[in-house]
This record gives structure tokens, sequence and C-alpha cells, in this order.
């Protein structure tokens, strides 16, 4: 969760710069370089995180199908300390 937050807000950071840095004029042509680089990063990262998100969504429907299959793990008694102790396997 925090990997896609910090990819949101760098493609957040990336857009503003590249909003910041987009000249005015056909003189600063550099710029529009520079900005071009930061809204490609600020596309990539967007298009990262919601991948991720995505993955997270499958993962999480993954983990909900298993939990309808079984029910909660228990403990079993076969190997209680007890019994272990009663068997001479521990102390």
């Amino acid at each position: 969760m925090a990997a896609i937050n910090a990819r949101v807000f760098a493609a957040f950071v990336f857009g503003a710069l590249a909003w910041l840095l987009w000249p005015s004029s056909v003189e600063w042509w550099q710029f529009f370089v520079f900005s071009g680089l930061m809204i490609a990063g600020a596309v990539s990262f967007l298009s990262d995180a919601i991948w991720r998100c995505l993955q997270l969504y499958e993962h999480d429907k993954a983990v909900a199908e298993f939990r309808i299959i079984g029910g909660d793990p228990k403990s079993s008694d076969v190997a209680s300390n007890e019994t272990l102790k009663k068997a001479g396997m521990i102390k």
C-alpha cells in the first residue's frame, strides 16, 4: 500500500514540475524537453501505481476465495506440548 501511495505522490510531483517547467514561448524550447521528460515520468509512475492497485485487488480477491473454501485455522492436539512431553520428545 505504501508503494502505491509513494508512486501516486511521485506522479503528482512529476506532473507539477512538468506544469511549472512548461515554457510560455518558443524561445525557451529547452524547457519543453525537461517538461516532456517530467510528463513521461509522471505517466510512468501513475501507470505503475494503477498496475500495483490491480495486483493488490487480485491478491485480495484470491485470499477471500481461499477463506471461503476453508474455515479458520485451528491448533492440533496431536502436536501439543503435553503430547510431545508424554512421548518423550521434549523435556
